[in-house]
């Protein structure tokens, strides 16, 4: 082959490449053109974030709850669903219990106060969920970050209270919180950890 063929074969390949390259380079922009409108619906997930920074940044926390009122007012179908989930999400961003106190939907409630009191790490405010489930998962975090005894007590999941056990047994070094545990494998797991760190 001669080197005019080869170099014709070359420019019609940087050709073909660049053209490739161009339609492949455009439909990446429109993409991300079209994710951006996707991100700028008002959805209500999307509505709830803005929301809630919105708070974080001028910390008006009485003019966002207005604002959750106003939005979800607009909306009849479900609305109060969504506009104690907007409560919940200044309350959690404001560690405001105040906030969650006004939450008319107990499961809503029961997560504000849970988020909140696993960020603080403080059961008093574990106790004032209704959900048991929730109240259990939030003593077993907050026994993890402050192991305490008279925590597992409170916790009624017999699985959830065999962890926390095996959690305080392990910071304290106490073999004898290990007789507690009512699963056979976790109670030796608990006496074998212990026994390896004397």
């Amino acid at each position: 082959m001669s080197k005019k063929g080869f170099a014709l074969i070359i420019i019609v390949f940087i050709i073909i490449l660049s053209t490739v390259g161009g339609i492949i380079g455009y439909t990446f922009i429109k993409n991300k053109q079209h994710e951006k409108v996707k991100t700028t619906d008002t959805s209500t997930t999307s509505t709830l974030i803005v929301l809630t920074t919105q708070t974080t940044q001028n910390k008006n926390i009485s003019n966002a709850i207005r604002e959750c009122d106003t939005k979800y007012k607009e909306n009849p179908i479900g609305s109060s669903m969504y506009k104690y989930e907007c409560y919940s999400n200044i309350a959690k961003t404001n560690q405001d219990l105040s906030i969650c106190d006004l939450i008319k939907i107990q499961d809503i409630k029961d997560g504000c106060y849970e988020a909140i009191g696993v960020d603080k790490q403080d059961q008093s405010i574990c106790d004032k969920i209704q959900t048991q489930s929730f109240r259990d998962w939030c003593y077993e975090y907050v026994n993890v970050h402050k192991p305490d005894l008279s925590i597992c007590s409170k916790i009624q999941d017999q699985d959830r209270k065999d962890e926390c056990y095996q959690t305080v047994a392990v910071a304290q070094k106490n073999l004898s919180v290990c007789d507690k545990i009512t699963n056979t494998n976790l109670k030796n797991d608990c006496y074998s950890f212990i026994q390896s760190k004397k």
